[in-house]
C-alpha cells in the first residue's frame, strides 16, 4: 500500500487508557485485514502503557505535541493532521467486528467527500421538526443556532465517532469554517460536554453552510447501545 492514498486514523491524546484502547481497535482491524494501514495520532503520554512491541502494529504514528491537544476539537484538525488523501476516522474506544473490512467499507464511500453518523435533522426552511432526534443533540438551541448562522435547509444532528473524508478544497474549508465556529460560536444556548464545546457542534453548523449531507441518513456504522439497543445489523 501506499500509506499517503488511503487509511484509517486514530486518536488519543490524554489518559494512557485511549492509547490502550486504541491498540485493541487496530487489532480487531488487523485481524481482519493485515495490511489496511492505520495512523495514530498520540500526545506525549498517552501510549505510555503499550510496548515496543505493541506500538509496531500502527503504520504510521505522529506526535501531537501537549499545548496542541485541544480535548474534543481535535477532531476538527482532522485534515490537517490525517497523513491520507482518503481517511476513515474512528474513535479509540470501538472494536471492529468482522462482518467485512475496512477496505470494503472505503470502496463504498469513494464516491462521496465527507460523510458519517447522522440521529436526525430540522428543516428550516418548512420549520418542519418532526425528524428531530431526541435522543441526541444540535449542542445548542437549533433555532438560535440557525438565526444566528443565517442557515436554511437542513442542518443534522452529526455524530462524530466514525467520520469518512478526502482531502477537497471543500472539505478542507468545513474543518476550517468549523474550527472557527466552536472557537468562537457567539451561542447563548450552548452545551457543554466535559466543560468543553463538542466538535460536533461545528461540524453541524459548517455542514450545514457547505450544504454537506450524509451519504446515507441515520447510517449505523458503529452500535451504541443507549441509542440503538441490542441492534446487530450493524
Amino acid at each position: 500500500f501506499m500509506l499517503n492514498k488511503r487509511g484509517i486514523l486514530l486518536l488519543a491524546t490524554g489518559h494512557p487508557y485511549y492509547g490502550r484502547m486504541a491498540y485493541c481497535l487496530a487489532m480487531s482491524i488487523k485481524a481482519i485485514e493485515p495490511d489496511f494501514p492505520i495512523c495514530i495520532i498520540h500526545s506525549e503520554n498517552s501510549l505510555n502503557h503499550l510496548s515496543v512491541h505493541q506500538r509496531r502494529f500502527f503504520d504510521e504514528m505522529i506526535l501531537l505535541p501537549e499545548a496542541q491537544v485541544r480535548g474534543f476539537a481535535c477532531k476538527l484538525h482532522l485534515d490537517e493532521l490525517s497523513p491520507f488523501e482518503e481517511t476513515l476516522f474512528l474513535d479509540a474506544d470501538m472494536a471492529w467486528l468482522p462482518k467485512r473490512g475496512p477496505g470494503q467499507l472505503m470502496d463504498e464511500l469513494s464516491a462521496f467527500d465527507y460523510t458519517g453518523i447522522t440521529e436526525g435533522f430540522y428543516n428550516i426552511d418548512t420549520n418542519d421538526r418532526s425528524e428531530i432526534s431526541k435522543k441526541y443533540y444540535f449542542w445548542a438551541d437549533v433555532d438560535e443556532i440557525a438565526k444566528k448562522y443565517e442557515l436554511n435547509g437542513k442542518i443534522y444532528q452529526w455524530r462524530s465517532e466514525v467520520i469518512y473524508f478526502k482531502k477537497t478544497d471543500k472539505v478542507n474549508q468545513f474543518f476550517a469554517d468549523a474550527r472557527k465556529i466552536n472557537a468562537n460560536h457567539g451561542l447563548k444556548s450552548i452545551i457543554l460536554f466535559g466543560n468543553q464545546v463538542p466538535d460536533e457542534l461545528g461540524i453541524n453548523i459548517s455542514a450545514a453552510i457547505h450544504g454537506i449531507e450524509p451519504h446515507q441518513y441515520k447510517w449505523i456504522p458503529a452500535l451504541w447501545p443507549r441509542l440503538h439497543g441490542n441492534n446487530t445489523t450493524c
